[in-house]
Formats: structure tokens, sequence, C-alpha cells
């Protein structure tokens, strides 16, 4: 099922990029689905049902 999503422009720090990035190379997973999946999990982990 297709998940209703949004864009935005969003200011990161280098470090954060670098690592997702570095995690990107490794993993082969785009490094803005990695961004995405951890503010998913985040979000999933603080909402309270």
């Amino acid at each position: 099922m297709k998940e209703d999503n949004s864009r935005i422009t969003i200011v990161l720090s280098k470090k954060s990029i670098s690592f997702f990035k570095k995690e990107s190379k490794r993993s082969g997973v785009p490094y803005q689905t990695m961004i995405k999946k951890v503010l998913d999990l985040y979000t999933e982990h603080y909402t309270h049902k």
C-alpha cells in the first residue's frame, strides 16, 4: 500500500548528512530513504496510541 507523502525542505547538519551518505554507500539504500525511515520510526515510537 502506497504511503501518503509530502515534500519538504529541511536543513540538517553537515555531520548528519555525511553520516547518512556514508551509510548509504555501505548499504546501497538511498540516504533520503534512510532519513525518512529514521523519522518514521521516531514518530511511531513517540505516537501515543
